[in-house]
């Protein structure tokens, strides 16, 4: 079964059941950002189809388009391109990249967020796995890899599972073996957790011109609803990157374009509450972290540079059995590691980005749940 088949089937699932505490989300909620898309639609709704009619989106909202530029610096080079989602965006690179008769060998990080893996399978790609370390040692992986004919490296960044992050400088060792090694490749990062971490209000397109980017406003700000995502790719290497748009994506929802505008717009108030609810949630966990390992429950793991962890599960029983048992006996769920190919061992990949009194709850219950199935 693909991983997000097993959200959304779970998900419908437990609509009714208010007792259970999700700790299998990977997004990040910010009460502020839905506080102000609650007043945009509630207050302002008049106002929004007055500019939607007033406003052309045939390219993607230019007003969109250059907020994001300016909110993480992408130079003017580089084109940036709107999609339904970062899961849109990701669709729309792979297309991009796998279509005709070119290279198909893909290297990607291993453990993987998988749609990064099907995706590129479903479209015809080899997809090789390289592991991902918490240290300078990914590079070299990938390096013992690469073909002349990879077509790309494929990486999260923050890593999602783990929330491991790869330097700059790394990022920029691993393009130089890419360009060393291969005429054509690139590689792409999904930044999508990256307002997260140190490298906030930065893409990482703008190291070099072989690094294709995705993004969205889902895992950091809570906005997932407005499945308002965006790729950006260095013109010079993909002069045909607007007229693939076209092809593959036509036009935009005018509503999500104009909303993700106005949401852009607010990312520096936002950014200092993002990082204030961050400092808290991240030192609940780890101290959780440092118990469930103390218990043997858990191996241990740092907490990383985003909302999510992916310590390995020391017991015996199978992953998705647990998962169905803390559900149903201690109402807290998490996400099977299989999902995520783990390179070592069997993992659980915890959410702790929502509330932050749940989160507290949630992690007792989980915490309780672990000893008892074992």
């Amino acid at each position: 079964m693909l991983y997000l088949r097993w959200v959304k089937e779970l998900t419908e699932r437990l609509r009714e059941r208010q007792d259970v505490i999700n700790l299998a989300g990977s997004a990040f909620h910010l009460p502020a950002a839905t506080a102000w898309l609650h007043a945009e639609i509630g207050e302002r709704g008049a106002s929004l189809v007055a500019t939607v009619a007033k406003r052309s989106n045939e390219f993607g909202l230019a007003e969109l388009k250059e907020r994001i530029r300016t909110a993480y610096q992408v130079p003017s080079e580089r084109e940036i391109l709107l999609t339904s989602g970062s899961s849109g965006a990701i669709r729309f690179v792979l297309q991009l990249l796998l279509a005709g008769d070119g290279p198909k060998h893909f290297i990607a990080e291993q453990p993987i967020y998988e749609p990064l893996l099907s995706v590129a399978r479903r479209l015809g790609a080899t997809v090789e796995l390289a592991p991902r370390c918490g240290d300078r040692q990914f590079v070299d992986e990938v390096a013992t890899r690469l073909k002349p004919l990879t077509a790309a490296v494929v990486l999260t960044n923050p890593h999602n599972p783990s929330g491991d992050l790869l330097s700059a400088a790394d990022l920029r060792r691993l393009v130089e073996a890419v360009a060393a090694r291969t005429q054509a490749g690139v590689v792409v990062v999904d930044e999508t957790f990256a307002d997260l971490s140190s490298m906030a209000g930065w893409s990482m397109g703008n190291i070099d011109q072989r690094i294709v980017t995705v993004n969205g406003l889902t895992k950091c700000y809570g906005l997932g609803s407005l499945r308002c995502g965006w790729a950006t790719v260095d013109r010079r290497r993909f002069p045909e990157a607007l007229d693939a748009w076209i092809d593959l994506e036509n036009i935009g929802c005018p509503w999500t374009e104009i909303l993700g505008a106005r949401a852009v717009e607010h990312f520096d108030r936002w950014r200092p509450l993002v990082a204030e609810k961050l400092a808290g949630v991240r030192a609940t966990t780890a101290a959780w972290l440092d118990a469930v390992a103390a218990d043997g429950l858990l191996s241990p793991a740092p907490v990383g540079e985003s909302c999510v962890v992916f310590p390995r599960w020391l017991g015996e029983t199978p992953p998705l059995e647990l998962v169905e048992r803390l559900i149903d006996e201690y109402g807290v769920v998490v996400a099977p590691g299989e999902f995520f190919y783990p390179a070592d061992g069997i993992a659980l990949r915890i959410g702790f980005g929502g509330d932050e009194v749940a989160l507290a709850e949630g992690l007792d219950r989980l915490r309780r749940g672990l000893r008892a199935v074992g």
